[in-house]
């Protein structure tokens, strides 16, 4: 496990918010107890798990999200990788 990126509870604020991917569906990020989680709309919340700063993987449905910075260092999307498809939301504040 050597490597492997741990954020801190305040990084992981960075990350906090509501990113619509299409105008059906979007990803709700929030974190609880030192942990991020992703929430689709109408779906249950799901565990991510760090990978690197700023790329989370969630296992169990084999999915993959990239958080995009700008020049600022504050976070403005993300990019979901799931079977083969790609979606990007821009980043909404609650």
């Amino acid at each position: 496990m050597a490597g492997k990126w741990t954020p801190t509870e305040a990084q992981l604020g960075d990350y906090v918010g509501n990113y619509p991917l299409t105008p059906n569906f979007a990803l709700r990020i929030f974190s609880r107890d030192a942990k991020l989680l992703v929430q689709g709309t109408n779906q249950r919340a799901l565990e991510l798990a760090s990978v690197d700063r700023d790329v989370f993987v969630a296992e169990s449905v084999a999915a993959e999200i990239d958080f995009a910075r700008d020049a600022g260092d504050k976070v403005v999307s993300l990019t979901l990788k799931q079977r083969g498809q790609i979606l990007q939301g821009e980043r909404r504040d609650h």
